[in-house]
C-alpha cells in the first residue's frame, strides 16, 4: 500500500515520512519532522487512519474552508469539545481545519478554556504539519498561511 520514502498522514500526529518496512509486516514511520517514531502493522494501518498527504490541489481547496463562515459556533462548551475531538479523531483534514478555523475564531472572540487552547494547538499542528508537506515550507510559514487566510 505505502512506499518507503512515501510521504503520509497519522490523524492524530501529522505528515510524515514511511522509512522502512520491516520483515514482521510492520511500516516505520517518522513524524514530527523527525522527533517521533511509530510503528504500525501493516494489517492495521487502514483502521488506525494512515492515509497519503493531499495534493496541492486538496490543501488550496482546504484554504478555502479556512476562509469560510462556518457554521454557528455551540455556545455548550461540553458540546463543542466532543464534537471537535471527533472531527480532528476522523482524519478528514477538512474536519480538522473546520476546528482550527473554529476555534481561532472563538479565541480571537472571548478567549479559549485550557482544554481548547490544547486542542486547537493539537489540530494546528495536525493542519500545519501537512501543509508544510505538500507545499515545501517550512512550519512558521504554514501557520502563517493559515492565519493569512482565516478573517
Amino acid at each position: 500500500m505505502f512506499k518507503i520514502g512515501e510521504n503520509v498522514v497519522h490523524p492524530l500526529y501529522g505528515a510524515g515520512i514511511i522509512v522502512d518496512f520491516n520483515t514482521e509486516n510492520m511500516y516505520e514511520l517518522e513524524l514530527d519532522n523527525g522527533k517521533m517514531t511509530m510503528f504500525v502493522p501493516s494489517d492495521t494501518i487502514e483502521q488506525v487512519g494512515i492515509r497519503h498527504v493531499y495534493s496541492v490541489a486538496q490543501i488550496d481547496a482546504l484554504l478555502k474552508t479556512l476562509q469560510a463562515e462556518g457554521e454557528p459556533i455551540d455556545q455548550n462548551w461540553s458540546r463543542r469539545y466532543k464534537d471537535n475531538m471527533e472531527k480532528i479523531k476522523s482524519g478528514d483534514l477538512t474536519l480538522v481545519a473546520q476546528v482550527v478555523r473554529d476555534l481561532i475564531r472563538i479565541e480571537r472572540i472571548k478567549g479559549l478554556s485550557t482544554g481548547e487552547k490544547r486542542m486547537l494547538n493539537s489540530a494546528k499542528k495536525i493542519l500545519i504539519s501537512e501543509i508544510a508537506c505538500v507545499k515545501r515550507i517550512g512550519e512558521k510559514e504554514a501557520e502563517d498561511v493559515i492565519y493569512d487566510v482565516i478573517k
